[in-house]
């Protein structure tokens, strides 16, 4: 039967009522989740790819032809071994993608030497690229290859040691009755160092304080497999990592496709998706967010697109719980990590937000430039030490929570986390900012073309700078966001 004709039965057959029967899709050795139908895609699927003798898989086969759930864990009803776990999410039927990510993460997991010793893996990038998702879609991938799968929350060192006391529970040790928190993870430690097969999940250790007790608690000499999910993009050498990026065009654009089709809703063509996922940058938390908005109000893709245009802030704040159980909006994703930032590093984010997002050259941040710029304008950048050496360091420490990423002359910044930081300010700051970013642009073409500090170079930027097409790009997108601007202010006056 043709690959066409197969998943037209399949579909017939498992949405028709009246012949309705239960699919459950296994993926043996080899496979490839882009195989299956989109129907499929989003059906709780057996993973075998790892080993085709995982027993955890087997068992979870069993209970899908029973039409049961599995259990959370321990010996099931034949006495056979299955992996304890805590894991607090099921597996995202939504997932989309990440092959490569997936196939690196095991990699660096299981990369070991002569000794066995812990290996750790962090997995970084900015908030809302799906880390946890990816740390979830692992783990259950994985689970069968483990003694235990057990997970800690780490957004403070006092959160990430008091998750690492309520192991014992998980792992049924008789030191969990025991009320004193220092002798459960005493007792959780003893386990890990008396067992090599495990994998310990440090969820969100988001700050230096909480990434430094992951480390100081967990003993390189352990045996066993952390991975530590964090918005930090900064590790010891020793330390393998993995940074993440959003979702490719094809994933992001099958993603939205995929998403609102398993709720029975047509939103739309590829076309439509393509334009939608472009507009929010392929961004994992923005798509899913705006898949459940979509879902709900049965609009379709083209709508939520002119309304986002319309109404970017209130939508990015809105908070839909959808698949992926995420607690927070997109702007409120971000929120907590700038208000962490200090003081220059935040000024060149509000700067950068108002060029094109991608191949910002870094020399448009010059230390006399944004020294100028506070005296010529009505809004102050106040108490900044500024200096070559720190703006170097304020790039630094924007790198560092994921926020830019740094080559050595340009940087990059996410549109949406442009978005955000630009509905941030009033309309007289926006014009402010924007002016700002345009001056300095203006004083790198002047060192360019040689000019004078009173000469205006934008006039002949087409003329003589043809062969900087990035350059051009910032110039049309500072341009654009002024008009854009301006018109605002002239239609709330007359409003």
């Amino acid at each position: 039967m043709a690959k066409e004709e197969m998943s037209v039965a399949i579909n017939r057959r498992v949405c028709d009522s009246e012949q309705r029967f239960r699919v459950i899709p296994v993926l043996l050795p080899g496979a490839k989740r882009e195989s299956l139908s989109a129907l499929l895609v989003n059906t709780t699927w057996v993973e075998f790819r790892g080993s085709i003798d995982d027993s955890d898989a087997f068992h979870r086969l069993v209970c899908g032809i029973r039409g049961v759930a599995p259990g959370p864990g321990g010996p099931d009803a034949q006495g056979s071994p299955r992996t304890t776990h805590n894991l607090p999410f099921a597996l995202n039927p939504a997932f989309t993608g990440r092959e490569a990510d997936l196939e690196s993460l095991g990699e660096r997991l299981e990369k070991r030497g002569e000794v066995a010793l812990t290996q750790t893996v962090a997995l970084h990038g900015l908030g809302g690229v799906g880390k946890t998702q990816l740390a979830v879609e692992y783990a259950w991938k994985h689970l069968g290859g483990y003694e235990a799968v057990l997970w800690v929350i780490t957004d403070s060192p006092e959160t990430f040691e008091a998750n690492l006391a309520g192991l014992a529970q998980a792992l049924g040790l008789r030191e969990a009755s025991v009320k004193e928190q220092s002798v459960q993870m005493d007792a959780v430690l003893d386990w890990l160092k008396g067992h090599e097969r495990w994998l310990l999940i440090a969820d969100n250790a988001d700050t230096d304080e909480a990434a430094r007790a992951v480390r100081d608690r967990l003993a390189p000499n352990l045996g066993g497999h952390v991975l530590v999910t964090s918005r930090l993009g900064r590790w010891p050498v020793n330390m393998p990592h993995l940074p993440l990026n959003v979702l490719s065009q094809e994933d992001a654009v099958r993603y939205l496709l995929d998403r609102v089709a398993k709720e029975g809703h047509n939103a739309g063509d590829e076309t439509a998706a393509r334009s939608l996922s472009h507009e929010l940058g392929h961004l994992p938390l923005a798509l899913e967010q705006a898949a459940a908005f979509i879902i709900e109000l049965r609009w379709s893709f083209d709508k939520y697109f002119e309304r986002f245009r319309d109404a970017r802030p209130e939508l990015l704040s809105e908070h839909r719980e959808g698949a992926t159980r995420y607690p927070a909006s997109v702007a409120k994703t971000w929120s907590i990590t700038l208000d962490r930032l200090s003081s220059l590093a935040r000024a060149i984010l509000r700067i950068a937000a108002w060029f094109a997002p991608d191949a910002i050259p870094r020399s448009i941040f010059d230390a006399d430039q944004l020294t100028a710029l506070d005296r010529n304008k009505k809004v102050t950048i106040s108490d900044l030490a500024v200096s070559d050496l720190a703006i170097e360091k304020a790039l630094g420490e924007l790198a560092r929570f994921s926020l830019i990423r740094l080559t050595d002359q340009t940087l990059s910044m996410h549109r949406l986390l442009q978005a955000v930081e630009q509905d941030a300010l009033t309309a007289e700051e926006c014009l402010c900012w924007v002016g700002w970013a345009l001056d300095l642009h203006a004083a790198v073409l002047r060192s360019l073309l040689g000019l004078k500090q009173e000469e205006t170079p934008h006039a002949m930027v087409v003329y003589h700078v043809h062969q900087r097409e990035q350059l051009i790009a910032h110039f049309k997108q500072l341009i654009d966001r002024i008009v854009q601007l301006k018109i605002r202010a002239a239609a709330a006056q007359s409003a």
